[in-house]
């Protein structure tokens, strides 16, 4: 299980640097249209995947439970909606209290 995450966790790693640096100029629009096209997953799969490797690169606690494996990518989708800087611990106690 974990070292599904940990793969996970190193797809949206390469996500977010080429998010970060615009690696997909000058041939595509935005880091989901070429995940669209490289990866072959579906526009909305590819907007999820950008937005989740932004999100673990803003919450550095996420990703850390991300790649501990006390935290899925079905959860962290969840909790990125509501989470702030503020709140990000409570969300990591509040997941390891119930899995």
């Amino acid at each position: 299980y974990q070292g599904v995450t940990a793969a996970t966790l190193g797809l949206f790693d390469l996500i977010a640097q080429m998010d970060e640096t615009e690696a997909y100029l000058p041939r595509y629009q935005n880091t989901a249209v070429w995940l669209r096209w490289h990866l072959g997953v579906k526009a909305s799969t590819a907007r999820l995947y950008v937005r989740l490797a932004r999100g673990l690169a803003e919450f550095p606690l996420f990703r850390t439970a991300l790649a501990a494996g006390h935290m899925t990518a079905d959860q962290l989708q969840i909790v990125l909606r509501v989470a702030t800087a503020d709140n990000q611990t409570r969300f990591i106690v509040n997941i390891q209290k119930y899995r």
